[in-house]
């Protein structure tokens, strides 16, 4: 734990914040709604920089929503795939 928390704690996320505005491809926030680590504000004033973002709340979720509710993050992941993939014609194989 205290590795990881030396990692966290060292990350430098101003050049991420200043590169957003520059991003092209589609961008999913997924926000929890009770995350008490990183608050949901961050991510929409993440999205309001970047041209073609989406937000998706998870309700009654905390900030490991991913583990409280695997399938509906794996929704989540499956829904932004569905929206930016381009279409091929048929079935990935």
């Amino acid at each position: 734990v205290s590795g990881a928390l030396a990692m966290m704690a060292g990350w430098d996320l101003t050049p991420l914040r200043r590169d957003l505005e520059r991003l092209q491809t589609p961008l999913v926030l997924v926000a929890a709604a009770q995350d008490r680590t990183v608050s949901p504000s961050v991510a929409a004033q993440s999205l309001a920089k970047v041209k073609n973002g989406k937000l998706v709340r998870m309700k009654h979720l905390g900030h490991l929503a991913h583990e409280e509710a695997p399938a509906a993050a794996a929704e989540i992941i499956r829904n932004a795939l569905a929206e930016t993939a381009p279409a091929t014609g048929g079935e990935a194989g």
